[in-house]
Formats: C-alpha cells, structure tokens, sequence
C-alpha cells in the first residue's frame, strides 16, 4: 500500500520483487508500466507493458496504452498491427 501514500519508488521496488517470482505475470507487468509513465519514464514503460502484451495479449488496458504510445510516437502504423495480433510487431 505504499503506492497509495505516494511512494511509487517503495512500490515499483516491491513489484520487481514479486516479478521475480512470477517473470510472467501480465498484471505485475503492466501495473511497473504504470508507475514508470506516471515517473515520466516511458521507455521503460513501453518495455513492461510489451511484455505484459507477451503474456495477456487481450488485455484491454495495455492494448490502449501500446496504441496511445505508438499514435504519439508518430507510429500510428503499429497500432493496427498490436490490435489485430498475438504477437510483438514493434521488435
């Protein structure tokens, strides 16, 4: 709980943690996606929640946030390609 007293340092730290105990858990993935965007880090964001993509590759949340991510990053193209596929087209 310490996310919610503004700790997402404390957080991010305790999510790494259990990811190394689950490597493929598509909620802890997305969940440190989104303590790095709201640090401002979004390549680091972009890295956990392609993997989390990996692993839930219907995932709602993570489907917007990969095509929100590659529409600003001029990639609009990619888009597409993540909705209508189970696989990782960005690498």
């Amino acid at each position: 709980m310490n996310e919610l007293i503004g700790q997402r340092q404390k957080a991010m730290e305790w999510f790494i943690q259990l990811l190394s105990v689950v490597p493929s858990d598509a909620a802890v993935l997305r969940r440190l996606g989104q303590l790095c965007e709201a640090d401002g880090d979004l390549s680091q964001a972009f890295h956990y929640f392609s993997d989390s993509h990996r692993y839930d590759p219907n995932n709602i949340a993570v489907l917007e946030w990969l095509g929100k991510f590659f529409i600003e990053s001029q990639l609009a193209e990619k888009v597409a390609i993540v909705c209508n596929s189970t696989s990782e087209p960005w690498k």
